[in-house]
């Protein structure tokens, strides 16, 4: 999601490696330039399940990420919580536990004011 100048998008990016019998899950906030398309950095390691959603703020300050392993396992007992970021630094602001009945769908754009 982009702020107003369009600076920068945002995009969750998660990615299952395989190496032998393990599996390993990276996640990542990838954030791109609008004019150029280029990375212009990133935030790794954003939760433990693959992201759902990311959404920037309209000043690009903050960030908001979700992961959809709730609705991937039918389970409703999501353990990895809704989280705010500092868009700058990458770090974690807040963390907001997820209830049984949230559902999270791919590419549904969170509101961040």
């Amino acid at each position: 999601m982009a702020g107003p100048e369009h600076h920068e998008i945002a995009i969750a990016s998660g990615q299952l490696s395989f190496a032998g019998q393990s599996a390993e899950l990276s996640t990542a906030v990838i954030f791109l330039n609008t004019a150029t398309g280029a990375e212009t950095r990133r935030i790794e390691r954003i939760h433990s399940e693959a992201p759902a959603t990311a959404a920037l703020s309209r000043d690009e300050k903050l960030l908001a990420t979700a992961s959809h392993y709730g609705m991937m396992s039918n389970s409703w007992r999501d353990t990895d919580p809704l989280r705010s970021w500092d868009a700058a630094s990458g770090k974690t602001l807040h963390e907001l536990p997820v209830e049984a009945g949230v559902w999270a769908w791919h590419s549904v754009p969170m509101v961040v004011s």
